[in-house]
């Protein structure tokens, strides 16, 4: 004896249509979710450097294609300070103090000033070479 199982359900052809549709809906709007956020988050930084530095071309020669809407300052009197985020400048540069160069220069927000006057004993987790030690000791005994 065997026995036949009928399905009535309908087709997954539109069910599987709509779910790709709806999973590339979802993923539209998380892209454009996280571009807003983005365009959102670059403004805000120009708001917050906006007239924090002087105007090169004003300081050259007197004069900025820009005028009013340029975003650099012209003249001492409308600078603006910076507001830094709380761990500006706390860690050292990796590419100044590795390859003596950072591509940021002044705008870098890690660490570039020389840090070989300070005594080692402020940084006790850092190794040091065995000659360091060696010029250090013929530094102290030349004094």
């Amino acid at each position: 004896m065997s026995f036949h199982v009928w399905s009535f359900k309908k087709s997954n052809s539109n069910s599987n249509s709509n779910s790709k549709s709806n999973s590339n809906s979802n993923s539209k709007k998380r892209k454009e979710k996280k571009e807003k956020k983005e365009k959102i988050d670059e403004e805000k930084l120009k708001q917050d450097l906006y007239k924090t530095e002087l105007c090169q071309a004003f300081e050259e020669t007197g004069y900025c294609k820009y005028g009013k809407r340029c975003q650099f300052a012209h003249g001492i009197e409308e600078l603006r300070p910076i507001q830094h985020h709380p761990k500006y400048k706390t860690r050292l540069c990796k590419s100044f103090h590795g390859k003596g160069f950072c591509k940021y220069g002044k705008r870098c927000r890690f660490i570039h000033y020389d840090l070989s006057f300070i005594h080692p004993f402020f940084f006790p987790k850092t190794k040091r070479l065995p000659i360091f030690s060696e010029i250090t000791n013929i530094e102290m005994n030349s004094k």
